[in-house]
């Protein structure tokens, strides 16, 4: 049995769900479980990768590990998770606030401010041309 924290995505959102990630009644599937509230059932088995009456364990963490790491492959934006969570950062120590941000079209206004010689914006439609 391999410890929780072979897995450190999967053990940091079992830490912030505040569960103790040294208790040693807790099997990799008991993790496998925890965590699988993060997910809809549709979209696991939409997704295809978790079967939780096939897999081990060990085998679910490793998957909900790439789960955490990647999010949704259909997302929108094209960014993984990890991308995603860099262009905030950037855009943050630029003094930019990301919160206020709400969609696609508010990133490409701030990506026009910041390099306006690479990125104009269509005025009627606001679509970007690079």
């Amino acid at each position: 049995m391999m410890a929780i924290a072979e897995y450190p995505r999967c053990a940091g959102y079992l830490k912030a769900m505040r569960f103790k990630l040294d208790d040693p009644k807790m099997t990799d599937y008991a993790w496998a479980v925890a965590l699988s509230e993060n997910w809809t059932e549709e979209f696991l088995v939409a997704d295809g990768r978790v079967n939780f009456d096939t897999m081990e364990g060990p085998a679910i963490l490793v998957e909900f590990e790439r789960l955490l790491r990647d999010g949704d492959p259909k997302r929108k934006s094209g960014l993984s998770r990890d991308g995603m969570e860099r262009l905030k950062a950037f855009l943050g120590s630029r003094g930019i606030k990301v919160s206020a941000l709400k969609g696609a079209d508010d990133y490409w206004h701030v990506a026009s401010i910041l390099w306006p010689h690479a990125i104009k914006l269509e005025a009627k439609d606001h679509t970007a041309r690079c």
